[in-house]
């Protein structure tokens, strides 16, 4: 999404999340869709297996990825990579229909793409969207990164 000057950022259409109070400050603190969820992974043969069900729903949502990263590198500018993970600006929508963005800072992600063949497709119809049946078009796993939000004002 870019904003009417042009400049880009991240627009969440559903955040789930095991911790209840962080729910509670992320939808009136930012304004952010967040879901109560009960999360777990675990680590199998080199594999993080992630699963996550959204309270109310009976289908998990199940990703299998690598445990670790054999290798990572920063996006190019100008990538799809850079596209997808390089976002310094947050938008969300209130309660009353106003949009919503502040900044966002990190470090830029060390990141490596990755051959992902299990997930689920399901936060798609969570989100109101048809389900796709085909592969994802990139598939990248990252470092962690810490990212400080600013506060978020009226655009």
């Amino acid at each position: 999404m870019h904003d009417e000057n042009g400049v880009p950022g991240v627009w969440f259409f559903s955040l789930d999340c095991n911790q209840w109070l962080a729910v509670k400050l992320a939808r009136g603190l930012f304004h952010l869709p967040y879901q109560h969820a009960s999360m777990e992974s675990y680590q199998h043969e080199g594999t993080l297996n992630y699963i996550s069900r959204r309270k109310g729903c009976e289908q998990s949502q199940i990703y299998r990825y690598p445990a670790e990263l054999s290798h990572s590198e920063a996006a190019e500018v100008g990538s799809l990579e850079f596209f997808l993970l390089e976002r310094y600006r947050l938008f969300s929508v209130g309660r009353s229909g106003s949009i919503y963005s502040g900044l966002v800072h990190h470090s830029p992600y060390q990141f490596q793409e990755v051959n992902i063949t299990d997930y689920s497709t399901r936060m798609f119809s969570l989100c109101g969207f048809e389900e796709p049946n085909t592969p994802p078009v990139s598939s990248l796993i990252a470092e962690t990164a810490h990212v400080k939000i600013h506060p978020l004002k009226k655009n």
